[in-house]
Order: C-alpha cells, then sequence, then structure tokens
C-alpha cells in the first residue's frame, strides 16, 4: 500500500484555522452550549476558595484544560482526533474525584514515577477510576453513575482507542480503475459536516459528565455553581427539545 498526501503541514493547520474561525463566526447550534461550560469552568466552578488538596486541584484544571483542546480539536474539523482527548479529560476528572473521596489517594498518584512498585500501586488505585467514580456518583444521584460510564465507552468507541469504528469509519473509497483500488481517510471536515456536528455534540456532553464529576469534588456546593449547573442543565434540555421539534417537523414532511 502506498500513502500519498495531498497537503502540507502547513495546510493542515491553516485549513483546520479556517474551520474554527467559520464556526465560531456562525451560528452553529452547539455552540452556545459548549461557550456556556467553557464560562462555567472558567469563571464560575472555582470562583471561590476551595479547602481541595493540591493533587484533586491540579487534576481537576487539567480536566478542564483537555476539554478545551478537545473542543479546540472538534472545532478545527478533526473529528477523530477529538475522542482521546475527551476520554482523558474525563478520566482526569474520575481521578480527582477519587483523591477528593480517599486523600490517601494523593501520595499514590504523586508517587506513579518514582519506581516499579509505586507504578504497580497506582495502576492498581486508578485502574477503575471512571468506574469507581461513576459508582460514588451513583450513590448521590440515580443515573449520574450511568451516565458516566455511557460517555466513557462512547469516547472509546468513537476512537478514544484506537479501534475500528474509530478507525475505518473515517475511511472512504475514491473513484478509481478496478485494478487500482484507492482509498482516502478523512481528516478534516468541514463546520457543516455530520463529523462536525457529532464532535461538538460529545464535546458537550463531555463537559456534562466533567461538570458532574468536578462539583462532586468541591467540599460545600455554593449557591452559585448550583445555580450555574441549573442553568447548563436548562440549556441542554432547551437545546434537545429544539432537535426533538425539528426531527418531527422533517419526519411529517
Amino acid at each position: 500500500m502506498r500513502v500519498q498526501t495531498h497537503f502540507t503541514l502547513a495546510d493542515y493547520i491553516a485549513r483546520g484555522d479556517d474551520n474554527t474561525q467559520r464556526l465560531l463566526a456562525s451560528d452553529h447550534p452547539l455552540l452556545p452550549l459548549v461557550k456556556s461550560y467553557y464560562h462555567f469552568f472558567a469563571e464560575q466552578l472555582w470562583i471561590e476558595d476551595q479547602q481541595q488538596s493540591d493533587a484533586a486541584m491540579f487534576l481537576g484544571l487539567n480536566a478542564f484544560t483537555l476539554w478545551t483542546s478537545a473542543l479546540r480539536m472538534a472545532l478545527s474539523g478533526h473529528e477523530a482526533a477529538t475522542y482521546p482527548i475527551l476520554r482523558t479529560a474525563l478520566e482526569s476528572a474520575c481521578y480527582a474525584l477519587l483523591i477528593t473521596r480517599k486523600p490517601e489517594l494523593a501520595a499514590t498518584w504523586s508517587a506513579r514515577n518514582d519506581g516499579d512498585v509505586q507504578r504497580k500501586a497506582s495502576r492498581k488505585a486508578f485502574g477503575s477510576a471512571v468506574a469507581d467514580a461513576g459508582a460514588m456518583l451513583e450513590v448521590q444521584q440515580t443515573s449520574f453513575g450511568d451516565f458516566i460510564a455511557d460517555l466513557y465507552d462512547a469516547h472509546i468507541d468513537a476512537g478514544g482507542h484506537p479501534n475500528p469504528r474509530g478507525v475505518i469509519g473515517h475511511v472512504h473509497p475514491v473513484a478509481s480503475a478496478e485494478a487500482d483500488r484507492r482509498v482516502g481517510m478523512g481528516s478534516l471536515y468541514p463546520g457543516n459536516s455530520l463529523q462536525v456536528f457529532r464532535a461538538l455534540t460529545i464535546t458537550a456532553e463531555t463537559a456534562r459528565g466533567v461538570a458532574m464529576v468536578l462539583t462532586a469534588c468541591l467540599p460545600a456546593m455554593p449557591h452559585a455553581v448550583a445555580d450555574a449547573i441549573r442553568a447548563l442543565e436548562a440549556q441542554h434540555t432547551e437545546l434537545a427539545s429544539g432537535r426533538d421539534a425539528e426531527a418531527s417537523r422533517s419526519t411529517s414532511v
């Protein structure tokens, strides 16, 4: 098999930047929601002084910055690259929750690179971090744990790990002579594409999951944070209702 690329690195960067700017200037239905989540993480979640351990705080901030990176990747049009970053963002938030509930794990996490024994101990403590965090959230409110588990599985299935669906889903045939089979692999998709819509949808859903986990890390729930979460949930509901109404109109036609 011979590989042939059709644009340079500079072309890739320029095309992604162009996609991003066009999307930010557009009326894409998912942009208001992801912008609201960015505002929540950046301006509302940690506005009050919270007594959290350094490790939990650093992991929470890492979840936020990774989520932001995934959002930028989705806006560039590179859907396949969005899911691995979102998966890691959710994992980072779940690590923060485990350390919040079991403070002794902060030392286990911090010592991970000190030797083989410490590495194995860290893997044992955090190897099921998403499932463990989901179980903790389920105690807080029924269905939260299932949501986190389903979200993580969606990351994996869509390409969070290099599985067939995440890879082959971007391979497409190219018209060619029968003896000269050619295929292409999608990389950057335009802003009005299904791929970008999917990427922004899972980015918004991941923001909801990360917000659930990180608010559970707070030693106390400030009224302002609770109000912000309710506003985000209302925005989710309004967006979903609009999509359902549009689907109903399309079906009736």
